[in-house]
């Protein structure tokens, strides 16, 4: 029998073929276990010319990204449920649906000892070893909170999801993609601005 997972009533967490009790972390079919890193290319990347709609881009990550969230909310939810800490489970929550994005994570959950847990979710329709966007927020976040911080990695959403823990970001290729640029404060007075220097 196929494996699948689903929502049944009240929101509860139901893995087909399965007993509720599959369903804490580490076991059944929706946790898996974390890829292997591999050593990262050395060298130049290669910079190949091409159109790139970056609004698109977003829009097409946001779905996934806000139904991935909503997917492990439930989850850490009935996990908790499950560990017999209902209490905790109501404590559980939604942060970037409840007070917007900005603080490094999307989920504030609780450790079965009742101690806060940062979780960042990142969702893919794609495999495991899809890269993702990190912001400099969540990166300093995940610093500063250690070991209180998981990401969960969420992936093949679309299809059959499941969700691992890679270890800890430093220890993952970490790569900038894009930079913000300030103008120095010698830049910031009038003359500066309106008269160009040939």
């Amino acid at each position: 029998m196929p494996i699948g997972i689903g929502w049944g009533g009240s929101s509860r967490l139901w893995i087909e073929g399965r007993s509720r009790a599959s369903c804490l972390p580490g076991a059944g079919s929706v946790v898996v276990a974390a890829p292997v890193s591999g050593s990262s290319r050395p060298g130049a990347r290669p910079r190949t010319p091409r159109k790139f709609d970056f609004a698109a881009r977003d829009e097409r990550n946001r779905s996934p990204g806000r139904s991935g969230e909503e997917w492990v909310f439930r989850y850490e939810r009935e996990r908790l449920v499950l560990a017999g800490r209902g209490d905790l489970a109501a404590a559980v929550e939604w942060v970037s649906d409840s007070r917007g994005d900005g603080v490094g994570y999307g989920i504030r959950s609780k450790e079965i000892d009742g101690s806060d847990l940062f979780i960042e979710v990142k969702t893919t329709n794609g495999g495991q070893l899809t890269a993702f966007i990190l912001t400099a927020c969540e990166l300093e976040c995940a610093r500063e909170s250690k070991p209180r911080f998981r990401l969960y990695r969420v992936f093949e959403f679309s299809k059959s999801p499941r969700v691992f823990v890679p270890g800890p970001l430093d220890s993952l290729s970490l790569e900038p993609s894009e930079y913000r640029v300030a103008f120095p404060a010698a830049l910031n007075n009038s003359e500066a601005l309106t008269r160009p220097r040939l």
